[in-house]
């Protein structure tokens, strides 16, 4: 076996045994089952997609029928990987009852893939090696099966492809949707962002380019050894990436009440639910809580606990931050603790970093991107400011 092939197949053990890992710890937590579970199997597809390879990494024969068998496996695991991470990226998003999707219309691209699957392991030997060494077998003119059985192969591997880009743009579109709402919900957001999911899907992009270039090169028969070597190093840092960060990753509304999850939607309020007469009245007592009761500062605080406070429904709160203060929660929330951050670095000698967690800040970087967002300057800056005018008023 030349070098690149030996790297391919260590690197599809690497594959195989990091995703084995990452399934079984999945599979037997008991905690989350709808956001782990997804993961879990997504992870057991991919360690069948790399059996094939690491099968040949133990020297048997991989011209026989259990290496073909392992092949056909990989059919429905490979259509059945993005669907099963939308499956978890929507269960990690999720609200409260909101509708599930249709798995059925998800994993149809999978069950295709079983039945080519069938049809592929019930081909002769000599076929199946003379597909897997990318020549199509002089009986595909002979043979009806054969020849469907190839375009159906050549068919799967360019729908993957498409499969890939449809699911990484219903991620995206996804993860910005629950971006949107987080900030209806919470003051700070910075620990339920999701950014690194955002950061996998572009990589998965670069993935999936890369991929589709290195099928290109193999339709022009060219040999593309370092692009094979890219590809699998890639996979292996997706593969790893998810699993250190979906072992630990929590669902972003996962403190949401019963009550309070069945009373929020995401969708817009209706603007006959509130008047304008009552909406003013609560806006007053926003403003209160705000100004006389300092609730900003608190850094865990939702619009739950903005509503309880003033005794007012949390729809009612939203719909009036929305419409009549023309905020979402989060801006609203953070303006105010720009603006006692303002008053404490002008009038204190506290330090920057204690003011930030002392206005309700979770972390230095959040502040300054809400200082200087509000403020047009960062707060090193308003410091200097405040000090040299301090010494040219005259004492």
């Amino acid at each position: 076996m030349e070098n690149g092939g030996q790297l391919d197949v260590m690197m599809a053990g690497m594959a195989f045994g990091l995703s084995m890992i990452a399934a079984h710890l999945l599979f037997i937590r008991s905690d989350h089952r709808e956001v782990h579970l997804p993961l879990a199997l997504f992870f057991a597809t991919q360690a069948v997609k790399a059996l094939p390879l690491a099968f040949s990494a133990t020297g048997l024969d991989h011209t026989g029928f259990v290496f073909h068998l392992l092949s056909a496996l990989s059919f429905p695991a490979t259509m059945a990987g993005a669907p099963l991470i939308w499956l978890y990226v929507f269960a990690l998003t999720r609200e409260g009852h909101s509708a599930r999707p249709r798995l059925a219309v998800h994993f149809a691209p999978a069950v295709c893939a079983v039945f080519i699957a069938v049809f592929y392991i019930s081909l002769p030997l000599d076929v199946l090696n003379g597909m897997k060494n990318g020549a199509l077998p002089e009986a595909a003119s002979e043979s009806s099966m054969v020849g469907f059985v190839a375009f159906n192969l050549l068919v799967l591997k360019f729908a993957h492809y498409i499969l890939v880009a449809i699911y990484l743009i219903l991620i995206l579109g996804r993860l910005t949707i629950y971006r949107a709402r987080l900030k209806q919900l919470f003051a700070s957001t910075e620990r339920r962002e999701l950014h690194w999911i955002s950061t996998m899907a572009f990589t998965t992009m670069t993935f999936w380019c890369l991929s589709a270039l290195n099928s290109w090169l193999n339709v022009c028969l060219v040999e593309p050894k370092n692009t094979m070597v890219i590809e699998q190093v890639l996979r292996i840092g997706v593969l790893w990436v998810f699993a250190t960060w979906g072992l630990r990753q929590k669902p972003g509304f996962e403190h949401l009440g019963s009550e309070q999850a069945e009373s929020e939607s995401w969708v817009k309020y209706s603007r006959s639910a509130l008047s304008e007469e009552h909406a003013v009245r609560i806006a007053r007592k926003i403003e209160t809580a705000m100004e006389r009761d300092t609730l900003y500062r608190d850094p865990n605080l939702s619009l739950w606990d903005l509503a309880k406070h003033i005794g007012v429904t949390s729809n009612y709160v939203s719909q009036t931050l929305n419409e009549t203060l023309g905020k979402t929660f989060y801006d609203y929330v953070n303006v105010w603790r720009i603006k006692d951050a303002v008053q404490q670095i002008r009038e204190t000698d506290e330090t920057i970093l204690a003011i930030s967690y002392d206005v309700g800040f979770n972390s230095r970087s959040s502040f300054y991107t809400a200082f200087k967002r509000e403020m047009n300057m960062t707060p090193s800056a308003l410091k200097r400011q405040s000090m040299e005018m301090a010494r040219k008023v005259p004492t």
